[in-house]
């Protein structure tokens, strides 16, 4: 081992850390994909139904959502639990809530875990959320996501998306109806395009890339050649 004596660094001096003109920048960690609402017919219908009953009260309820990926959340079904309402809140109570769910869960056991969305309609046509629209979603944050639609009279659907997990909102969702044919009719059509459909062979093809037209005379040519300007464009497609 050597014994020499190892010099200390030198010390410089620095001056005090102070904060600068910070340019504060934020990417999340992993990917956030724009979710898309999709709602059943029925679900549709549903709701349209309990706005046209609703009166001048504001009347709220719930649905299953089933998560189809890539940012698809579909809305499949639409349930009612008592509440207590006049025209500028509704109130769910937990006795309501207790029923609806005891009976989801004797009829379907995976509803109740699917219960992801609250929707009601406003008296008026304004689909902005109250201040007890937004204190609302407090309740649902339990969950890693839950929907909130809100309905108004003259015809507007407005949804927010609340991802608890990673703790991003999104408001005012794209919203569309979504139809799924089922079985029998998959099937049904399956067999009339089999039985009604039949796949020629054409009867000529063109080559653009190589310039040459086969089956294709000068005739054909004069005739392409009034619909593109009468120019040659065999020879011009790039």
């Amino acid at each position: 081992m050597n014994n020499e004596s190892i010099a200390a660094p030198r010390r410089l001096s620095a001056d005090p850390f102070r904060p600068h003109g910070f340019k504060t920048l934020w990417r999340p960690l992993e990917a956030v994909v724009e979710p898309k609402i999709l709602i059943t017919p029925d679900a549709y219908a549903d709701m349209l139904a309990i706005t046209e009953n609703a009166g001048a009260d504001e009347i709220g309820w719930l649905g299953t959502v089933t998560e189809l990926g890539s940012g698809r959340y579909l809305i499949d079904g639409i349930y009612m639990p008592a509440q207590d309402v006049h025209g500028a809140t509704c109130e769910l109570n937990e006795d309501g809530l207790g029923e609806l769910f005891t009976e989801l869960a004797m009829a379907d056991e995976n509803a109740c875990s699917r219960m992801h969305f609250w929707g009601h309609v406003h008296p008026g046509n304004d689909t902005t959320p109250s201040p007890q629209d937004e204190a609302q979603m407090v309740s649902f944050n339990h969950n890693p996501w839950f929907i909130r639609g809100i309905f108004g009279r003259n015809g507007r659907a407005e949804f927010t998306f609340f991802d608890y997990k990673r703790g991003v909102r999104f408001n005012d969702v794209s919203w569309s109806i979504h139809v799924e044919p089922d079985e029998s009719r998959r099937s049904k059509w399956a067999a009339e395009v089999g039985e009604k459909v039949k796949k020629i062979a054409p009867k000529y093809s063109l080559s653009f890339l190589s310039g040459e037209y086969p089956g294709f005379d000068d005739e054909d040519e004069q005739e392409t050649g009034r619909h593109f300007g009468d120019r040659k464009h065999k020879k011009n497609w790039r």
